[in-house]
């Protein structure tokens, strides 16, 4: 596969607040001090983790990764072939897995969420739901998928997240949309919830249902802010039923 540095700018831009804002939440709820992320791109994420002290972190994903545009030590970033299995040889506090399911072999769902709860206790994943689009989407998922095969390792879905960013401006739409906790069901941990598994953020939905194909990065660039009021209204409704 070959990614532009248009891409890999992408990656840095847009995703850093929503990493900057989401790592703050798990750092509240969890307090890792290890992270390990399976699909880091150019390291974003564990960047964000990083700035709030995490030193121990190790990032995976392919070796098509310019290494010029590092948002971590060269020496945290692993080359891998993420179709193939990953062993570590030893457990991380927090494992991560944000957009980089769908881009993986739909062979590979089962073995991929079996090597995330051998990594960590915890698992901050997120992955494209059907009809989201972007560059080399070949496993667009809905999120209940993803929920049952974590449900088989005794890893339960904590919404901790996507009620927190759902409406900030400073929150990518599909970060918003698709980013779940996966604890394992033995560590205790306070997550008020109810969110239905499935949602799709207004703001995806409205540019999904304008004419013309829009690229992965070109959503980032285009949230309309009506949606993102309407979203922000059906949330309160939603938000009353499941109290």
């Amino acid at each position: 596969m070959t990614y532009t540095t248009e891409f890999f700018k992408d990656q840095i831009t847009g995703p850093r607040q929503s990493a900057d804002l989401i790592a703050g939440i798990c750092q509240d709820l969890l307090h890792p001090k290890s992270v390990i992320d399976i699909g880091c791109g150019v390291g974003t994420w564990l960047a964000a983790f990083k700035t709030l002290g995490v030193s121990d972190i190790a990032g995976y994903d392919g070796d098509w990764v310019d290494r010029q545009m590092l948002q971590i030590p060269s020496e945290a970033f692993n080359p891998a072939d993420l179709n193939q299995r990953i062993s570590i040889g030893r457990r991380y506090d927090l494992a991560l897995s944000l957009e980089t399911a769908e881009h993986l072999q739909p062979q590979r769902s089962e073995t991929l969420v079996t090597d995330l709860v051998t990594l960590a206790p915890a698992v901050l994943f997120s992955a494209a739901i059907p009809h989201q689009g972007g560059t080399d989407h070949i496993n667009e998922r809905w999120q209940d998928y993803w929920a049952g095969l974590f449900a088989a390792h005794g890893y339960k879905a904590k919404d901790c997240i996507r009620p927190r960013v759902w409406d900030r401006s400073d929150s990518t739409p599909w970060y918003a949309q698709n980013t779940l906790l996966y604890i394992n069901e033995s560590t205790p941990m306070d997550c008020p919830g109810g969110w239905p598994l499935r949602l799709v953020h207004p703001d995806l939905y409205e540019l999904r249902a304008t004419p013309g194909m829009l690229t992965f990065g070109e959503v980032g660039r285009h949230i309309i802010p009506s949606a993102r009021a309407s979203g922000r209204r059906q949330l309160r409704r939603m938000a009353r039923i499941f109290r």
